[in-house]
């Protein structure tokens, strides 16, 4: 498998600005058994060819978080701070991990997370027809995951886009906070109900032994499952996320949602770099 990386800004000039999604990439790539880094570098002495490989890197550090939230446009900086004043609930990701499409992959805009569900947003501006037709394709072909895809009509570039297998907005001059709110709204999981007389209730040893073993499963089998046990709904919830398992919803279809282990969590829902005690 090899990979070509590019941003619609080095098709005009050579650039900085991608630093940070490269970044993000590289733990996916040395993360593999065998692997080969080549990239082209500028430097004060001029341009430099960079290579490293599985067989000869040495000990390599883990990665750590970005320290500042970085964007590509004003246009996401202000859709990025306005919906964190919404206090929706939503936790809201930039840049969040890559999703694999075919041969390549995508790095969506945002992510939004809540109670177990996730969801992803990609802003399409408008750059070179090249740029555009790679995106369309990429879309088109990127299933199982929860999508909108935010147009600017005043680009130019929504001609194509309606047909896509996501859920599709349109905008002008501004990202449409209402509209985007309303749709994670419709996909949020029921929250269990605060009761300020009586803590919540710790699910029962049995739902936990019941989900042990679940790596992938539809949603709605393992809510009856739950359920036989004596569960309410909010409940059901409240043991999947206890036992580490996180609901995934693939439209706003429920049949279609599935729940499925966190990423690092083990089968006892315990952060699988966490040790015992």
């Amino acid at each position: 498998l090899v990979l070509e990386l590019e941003g619609p800004a080095s098709l005009l000039r050579q650039t900085e600005r991608y630093g940070t999604r490269l970044a993000k990439l590289l733990p996916l790539v040395v993360g593999a058994e065998r692997w080969r880094v080549s990239a082209r570098a500028r430097t004060r002495r001029g341009p430099v060819l960079f290579e490293l490989s599985s067989g000869g890197a040495p000990p390599l550090p883990e990665p750590r978080p970005p320290e500042a939230v970085e964007f590509d446009s004003g246009l996401e900086r202000e859709f990025y701070r306005s919906f964190l004043a919404l206090g929706s609930g939503w936790e809201v990701l930039r840049e969040p991990e890559p999703l694999v499409v075919g041969n390549s992959v995508l790095i969506p805009d945002f992510a939004f997370e809540k109670g177990g569900c996730r969801v992803y947003m990609e802003v399409v501006g408008f750059w070179t027809p090249s740029y555009l037709r790679r995106k369309l394709e990429r879309l088109r072909a990127l299933r199982d995951v929860v999508m909108i895809v935010a147009v600017d009509e005043e680009g130019a570039c929504a001609h194509g886009f309606a047909e896509l297998p996501h859920t599709v907005i349109t905008f002008r001059r501004k990202i449409p906070i209402d509209r985007v709110y309303r749709l994670l709204k419709a996909l949020e999981p029921p929250s269990p109900a605060a009761s300020p007389s009586a803590p919540a209730r710790a699910p029962p040893p049995e739902a936990l032994k019941l989900l042990e073993g679940v790596e992938e499963e539809p949603l709605q089998r393992v809510l009856e499952r739950l359920s036989s046990l004596g569960l309410s709904e909010e409940e059901c919830y409240s043991a999947i996320a206890a036992a580490g398992l996180i609901v995934e919803w693939r439209g706003l279809d429920p049949g279609k949602a599935v729940v499925k282990r966190a990423p690092g969590r083990s089968g006892s829902g315990r952060s699988a770099q966490e040790p015992g005690g």
